[in-house]
């Protein structure tokens, strides 16, 4: 151990050793071969030698060199942001390098690195070539150049994720979705192409930790897996925008006609699934039957709405049997207050309905067909004078006896006796008809007249029908009746889609079911368990409570608006995402990988 100061001395504190007077120590290089014994105390007088700090006890940092850098300069790290863009786009070919290096046989990758390093030993060719990049390859040498890279930004004071790497990574892999191939409108379709491209972007990603062929594997796995989450998460925000309700025409119908579905009816698929569960689950349950029921109810009102649009009159907010009573006391209140103005001409259409009517009575059993000719010669004929004219208070007469006689054989369990009071009920659609051609200066209310009792009849006889509850009928009792109220050919216009009221009848079928739902005892019952467990878990009621509010009558229809209606313009955009969600994938997956290291 030496006394003598060393190069580093310069670094210390004067305090090391108080009371050296620094022109009175003598130097190692001043020293001659004597031993530094033979000298004594005196080699530096006024040295304290209980207060020295030998070299052994000197604290580490000062025998230690500042090797710490400067901090680097602003100019320094603007400088390196596009070094390390270029390092992003050459992560490409980097990595296509090193597969097909790994993909080779030892032998023949390790010729073409003999030769690739005999070019680089030439004196001229060889520092161009190892500018240009070209070096031999190896697993070990990707491993130490991220090494490099890596201490080069921490250098530079960088950390977490490295956006000028990753925008040149993007960058190069951007133009690849030109060549992404165009997916279909099934979901399976566009998850395929996106974990597709996501894949063949892992592989192109370079290895720099691990054993190759292990990592690389993990690479293609986690670039298909975000592939696929990109066209999933496309797909899920296409949904958003402009979600399956919003381009449903059934749907679009019904809130046009002022029924409101509930949020599973509304998205239908495995939303409506989810919620028909729900049904059995106390509280929500009782919610979403209750929701369904006014959706039936609002069904037959739009239906109540349709009779009398064309008389200009309101509907009562009554359902059932109520409510087609009020629909048809409205009719008759504007179909009497017209009569008085009216005159009856059996015409030649007329005379041709009639004969038409009287050859299909001829094949009901003789019971039935030989009723349809009394009625027809006491109840309509005998009304009428030798030249086939009659008073509208005449017609009134006549139409209230066909309406009564139709009305009691309609409703009758034999099949045949409901076939005739059809027919008895054709005869008065055919003098409503006649009416309106003899009395031209009325022919508008007239029309307005038929066109509603042509609807009331639907509705009557769908409120009527087996199954109804208290005359409210469901969507496929409407359309039951609408089916078989089809005059046309071989139920041509049924077929169609065109036959009066199939419309709402259909729509309504489709979206809302076939059934009128009802809570029952056991729902009640259900409900008060679940009351009465809040007396220990009071978060049980408050939580189903929760669930049930977008049912409730207001929250409901502003829910169905926000899940259905949308801006023309959202569909297109919406597809547009939905299709290039595989083709967003040669970005986010780059930015994964970048955000995983």
């Amino acid at each position: 151990m030496s006394l003598l100061p060393e190069k580093t001395v310069p670094a210390r504190s004067p305090k090391i050793a108080p009371g050296i007077n620094l022109e009175e120590v003598i130097w190692e290089d001043e020293l001659d071969a004597t031993p530094p014994q033979a000298h004594g105390p005196k080699i530096a007088p006024g040295i304290n030698l209980e207060e020295v700090i030998w070299d052994d006890e000197a604290p580490s940092s000062l025998n230690t060199p500042n090797t710490s850098a400067a901090s680097p300069t602003s100019w320094q790290k603007a400088a390196f942001v596009p070094m390390q863009m270029l390092k992003g786009v050459s992560d490409l070919p980097d990595a296509l390098a090193q597969n097909v290096m790994n993909a080779l046989p030892d032998k023949v990758s390790g010729a073409i690195n003999q030769g690739i390093q005999y070019v680089n030993d030439l004196p001229i060719v060889g520092p161009v070539t190892q500018a240009l990049g070209l070096v031999p390859l190896s697993n070990e040498a990707f491993k130490q150049r991220e090494a490099a890279y890596q201490a080069a930004r921490q250098a530079m004071g960088q950390s977490g994720t490295d956006w000028a790497r990753l925008s040149g990574n993007m960058g190069i892999t951007a133009p690849l979705a030109a060549v992404v191939p165009a997916a279909g409108p099934a979901l399976a379709g566009r998850l395929a192409a996106g974990a597709g491209t996501g894949a063949v972007l892992g592989a192109l990603e370079p290895v720099t930790d691990g054993e190759f062929w292990k990592e690389k594997n993990k690479q293609i796995a986690f670039g298909a897996m975000t592939g696929g989450a990109t066209t999933g998460v496309a797909g899920a925000l296409a949904r958003i925008l402009s979600p399956k309700a919003s381009t449903n025409k059934n749907v679009q119908l019904l809130l046009k006609e002022g029924v409101t579905p509930t949020p599973g009816q509304v998205m239908g698929g495995t939303a409506q699934r989810i919620e028909d569960k729900l049904t059995s689950v106390p509280i929500v349950g009782d919610a979403i039957t209750s929701a369904r029921r006014r959706a039936v109810e609002d069904l037959n009102r739009a239906a109540y709405h349709r009779t009398l649009d064309p008389i200009e009159e309101k509907v009562s907010s009554e359902v059932g049997r109520e409510g087609v009573r009020h629909v048809s006391r409205q009719l008759s209140d504007a179909y009497n207050k017209l009569l008085p103005n009216l005159k009856f001409r059996a015409d030649n259409q007329f005379k041709t309905e009639i004969n038409q009517l009287q050859c299909m009575a001829q094949t009901l059993p003789k019971a039935e067909a030989q009723a349809f000719k009394t009625i027809l010669r006491e109840k309509v004929l005998r009304h009428l004078t030798p030249q086939g004219h009659a008073t509208g208070d005449s017609i009134k007469v006549v139409e209230s006896e066909l309406g009564r006689l139709s009305s009691g054989y309609r409703g009758d369990p034999s099949f045949d006796k409901r076939e005739l009071g059809t027919a008895l009920n054709e005869i008065s659609t055919s003098i409503r008809a006649s009416l309106q051609r003899s009395n031209p200066e009325h022919a508008g209310q007239l029309k307005a007249i038929n066109d509603g009792y042509a609807a009331y009849t639907r509705i009557r006889d769908a409120s009527g029908r087996i199954g109804s509850t208290d005359g409210i009928f469901t969507p496929a009792q409407l359309a039951s009746v609408v089916r078989s109220m089809d005059k046309s050919v071989g139920k041509g216009n049924y077929a169609r889609g065109s036959a009066l009221m199939e419309d709402l009848s259909d729509a309504g079928r489709s979206v809302l079911g076939s059934a009128y739902p009802d809570s029952g005892t056991a729902g009640r019952l259900l409900n008060m368990a679940a009351l009465a467990s809040g007396l220990k878990q009071p978060a049980i009621p408050l939580s189903l409570a929760a669930a049930s509010m977008p049912y409730l009558p207001f929250l409901n229809r502003l829910t169905a608006a926000a899940l259905a209606k949308r801006p023309q313009a959202a569909r297109p955009i919406a597809e547009r995402i939905r299709q290039l969600g595989p083709k967003a994938s040669v970005l986010t997956t780059p930015a994964a990988f970048e955000a995983s290291n």
